[in-house]
């Protein structure tokens, strides 16, 4: 029950966020890109288009998250969260120091998400017969 609940409160929370860091990330990328004279930056603003791109695609693992709340098997919803996950992890290299300032509002809900989706653990596994 908690954890439903727990599912149901980030998948709202997370729409709303990113609209948000979308739109603060496309304010951003301006200045991002123009900053790529320097040695070793000339993948940020890819990075900052990418993780736009994530942020919008979160708001479909938040929908998953509010539609297989309720079901046992939510397979979808926790594999849609681990491939997020990956991926963000994975715009660390791209984005270099950007990533600390974009990508932890994303971090923190996906985990939470993941926690909230996780299978149930049968208690009957642990109990030994006589």
């Amino acid at each position: 029950m908690k954890k439903r609940v727990l599912l149901l409160i980030i998948s709202i929370l997370m729409i709303p966020t990113a609209i948000l860091m979308a739109l603060f990330l496309v304010t951003q990328i301006n200045s991002i890109s123009e900053q790529t004279h320097l040695p070793g930056q000339g993948y940020t603003g890819y990075g900052a288009a990418a993780a736009i791109i994530l942020y919008l695609c979160s708001i479909v693992t938040a929908i998953l998250g509010l539609i297989f709340m309720g079901k046992r098997s939510a397979k979808v919803c926790r594999a849609a969260g681990w491939v997020q996950l990956a991926i963000s992890l994975a715009l660390i290299f791209p984005l270099r120091e950007y990533a600390v300032l974009f990508l932890p509002p994303l971090w923190l809900l996906t985990v939470l998400y993941l926690i909230g989706a996780r299978k149930k653990l049968d208690r009957s596994m642990f109990q030994t017969t006589r």
